[in-house]
């Protein structure tokens, strides 16, 4: 398993609507929201789930949104996946939630720090379970007694430093991050270091089925998923090739071996082992060679499976 780090971001990750499908779907966010709006008075759900509402947001009430999306999709993450992060990563507001889901505060806290900055004095922290790297604290370790000053001076910024952010998390042997907030905005800059990490996002506005499906079918590390999705990339994937002389034995019956191993991995429930995904791996690319796919194309989709699974094929291929 790869080494996980967590990106909290702050509040330019806030959209309308965000997290309306949690809320719909699962008790845990139903009741995260009712407790943010018995604690502070505010008819968060109302306005932010009505499509139809054009009044303004105000800033408290963005950051409010951002703090239970944020811990929620982390909440439900963690019981849906078991695992658990090396560190989390946070901008500006994101040190927030990220302090509750570390459980270093209660929810009850964190509002009282996003209404008043000042309260971050009065707040008495745990030592969070989870290391915490923000721009404030130089993206390196930190004291109990060190977490007010850097929160307040979080609080302030509104992007991160991304190379230095990168450097810390290599020193820290990070494989992948993945992005937990209400929108995949920094999940961009991160894939920009693609060739330092595997970047994948939890949720985002592009399509607000994404985070249920993501819950619902695992997806993320998941090797019985990853090669039922080469399966689909193989049968999807148009043919360039106009010599029809071998199409029988280089595609149609190595997608029949690729369907084959995938039913045989469905029906089995056994762990999926390197050399399962390495054989899936070379059918597809005999499959996808025969159709002459252009590589831009092939690129394209091997990079969006990745950030859909956070595997990275490319450690599959030409592996022996």
């Amino acid at each position: 398993m790869e080494k996980l780090g967590v990106i909290f971001p702050g509040t330019a990750s806030f959209y309308t609507g965000m997290g309306k499908e949690l809320y719909i779907n699962y008790p845990i966010a139903m009741e995260t929201y009712r407790e943010i709006e018995s604690l502070t008075g505010y008819n968060l759900t109302d306005r932010l789930f009505d499509s139809y509402c054009c009044a303004e947001f105000t800033t408290e009430e963005k950051k409010l949104s951002v703090l239970a999306a944020e811990i929620i999709g982390f909440k439900l993450w963690q019981e849906k996946y078991r695992i658990s992060p090396e560190c989390f990563v946070t901008e500006g507001l994101g040190i927030v939630p990220a302090l509750v889901c570390a459980g270093a505060i209660t929810i009850n806290e964190a509002i009282c720090i996003i209404h008043d900055t000042c309260n971050v004095e009065k707040t008495i922290f745990k030592i969070p379970e989870y290391p915490i790297l923000s721009e404030a604290n130089g993206y390196t370790e930190f004291e109990k007694e060190d977490i007010p000053c850097f929160v307040k001076k979080t609080l302030d910024v509104e992007s991160l430093n991304i190379k230095e952010c990168t450097t810390a998390l290599i020193n820290r042997q990070i494989d992948c991050l993945l992005e937990i907030g209400p929108d995949n905005r920094l999940f961009k800059e991160f894939s920009a270091m693609s060739q330092k990490f595997i970047c994948g996002y939890f949720d985002t506005m592009k399509d607000r089925n994404y985070i249920i499906e993501n819950i619902s079918f695992k997806k993320f590390f998941n090797m019985k998923y990853f090669i039922m999705r080469l399966l689909g990339i193989a049968a999807s994937t148009r043919n360039f090739s106009t010599d029809y002389s071998n199409y029988e034995s280089e595609v149609v019956k190595n997608y029949g071996k690729l369907k084959e191993l995938c039913d045989g991995v469905e029906k089995s429930g056994l762990e999926i082992s390197g050399n399962h995904v390495c054989e899936a791996v070379k059918l597809l690319d005999s499959i996808l060679m025969y159709k002459k796919v252009p590589s831009e194309e092939i690129a394209e989709r091997y990079s969006m499976l990745t950030e859909e699974t956070l595997i990275c094929i490319n450690n599959y291929i030409d592996m022996d």
